[in-house]
């Protein structure tokens, strides 16, 4: 028998998986749920070919999905040998209104009544995909080899085309409905999403509209593996020395020349990119450290004084990318180093920022940004001086109300 929770969980039902690819500008949806029958169950030839109905060319998916231009494909299709029914949405131009487009469309073939021309159709679809699958011998061969695994005989290819033939449109829309409708509930299934990082939501928002529960974002690479600064950031090379006791196996691996030896006495200098740290690399070598990031360079930036902010300017100048390049060794260095080269960053950036920033601004930035200052000091001593005003006339009428009480 054919074990099919093998390779597969279901403890995260109701759970979005959420994958950004910067690469797409397409969305692609995949969306899980649990098929009850094996290919000798009750509901399997209906549920196949009521999927068949829904899916089929010029059919009702195709058409309120591909004809709307919303995705290139919508398709759902069931795997007894795995037990689940699976809704695919390919290459969405529009992944929210494709999923709502298919979801109503689903729902209204299962709540409505089936078309008798495209029922017969996709009677004759369903059944040449079946024979399809024995068109050879090699196919033959391995359908006769799934048989047993299925525990069904060689002839249930015939039978089940046989039982497509004769079915009639009120027995497969009662015994198949509830096994697509499952996918449409979320508490279960389980999603998926693959799409372009911008068109996610914020961190904080921690829903996407048309869905009702959580995304667990899933990064396959660090948020900043496709930018460009940071791709030539790692593009710099750090000196790493090699001692004894290296596999000579590492280094056509990192694209050096094997040495010749290397001993307690001799041992191996070449240089690496910097990314490759992030490898492992730094765990069989010692690495010594960009002239901008040593003790030197620290100790002149921290040093605070014009001269100081001058050099400090030069140093951070001569190596292309400091903050980024700084900011990725600190996550492969110890504590001590990395404290230090985060130090560094942050007198580099402090000691520079004004600048900086007298640098970029022009004139008429500085005279707007003054007169939005000018502005703003004004209307906070209008407000303070009206309170002020406000209160004394309250005090006043207050006192006026007391004494002609008093009088009385």
């Amino acid at each position: 028998m054919c074990d099919p929770d093998y390779g597969q969980r279901w403890d995260k039902m109701g759970e979005v998986n959420a994958i950004p690819v910067g690469g797409s500008e397409s969305a692609f949806l995949l969306r899980k749920a649990k098929f009850n029958d094996d290919w000798n169950g009750e509901s399997t030839m209906s549920a196949l070919l009521l999927a068949q109905y829904i899916c089929q060319s010029e059919g009702p998916l195709w058409n309120s999905v591909r004809g709307n231009g919303l995705a290139y494909d919508a398709s759902i299709y069931i795997l007894p040998d795995r037990k689940t029914i699976t809704l695919n949405l390919y290459r969405c131009s529009k992944l929210k209104e494709a999923y709502e487009k298919t979801r109503k469309t689903v729902l209204s073939v299962l709540d409505g009544e089936l078309n008798e021309t495209e029922f017969e159709a996709a009677k004759r679809s369903l059944v040449c995909e079946l024979v399809g699958g024995q068109s050879t011998i090699k196919s033959t061969a391995i359908s006769a080899i799934l048989a047993i695994f299925r525990n069904v005989d060689t002839e249930f290819t015939n039978y089940l085309c046989s039982q497509i033939w004769n079915a009639t449109k009120e027995n497969v829309l009662k015994n198949g409905s509830p096994a697509i409708r499952n996918l449409f509930d979320d508490e279960k299934s389980v999603t998926a999403i693959a799409s372009n990082s911008n068109q996610f939501p914020s961190s904080n928002q921690q829903h996407i509209s048309i869905f009702t529960f959580g995304i667990n974002k899933q990064h396959l690479v660090n948020e900043d593996y496709y930018d460009l600064d940071s791709i030539l950031a790692m593009k710099a090379n750090v000196h790493c020395v090699f001692e004894s006791g290296t596999p000579l196996e590492i280094f056509p691996l990192i694209g050096q020349k094997l040495p010749e030896a290397i001993t307690e006495v001799k041992t191996h200098q070449t240089v690496v990119p910097v990314w490759l740290l992030s490898a492992g690399i730094g765990d069989i070598c010692r690495f010594n450290l960009p002239n901008s990031y040593n003790k030197i360079s620290s100790d002149v930036i921290a040093a605070g004084s014009n001269a100081g902010k001058l050099e400090a300017t030069r140093i951070v100048a001569r190596q292309h990318y400091f903050y980024l390049l700084g900011i990725f060794l600190c996550r492969y260095l110890n504590t001590s180093e990395a404290k230090r080269i985060s130090t560094t960053l942050l007198d580099g950036f402090t000691s520079r920022i004004g600048q900086i920033i007298s640098l970029a601004v022009d004139t008429s930035e500085k005279m707007l940004f003054y007169a939005i200052q000018h502005a703003e000091r004004l209307q906070r001593e209008w407000v303070r001086r009206e309170l002020s005003h406000s209160k004394r006339r309250s005090t006043k009428r207050k006192f006026n109300q007391e004494c002609g009480s008093f009088l009385l």
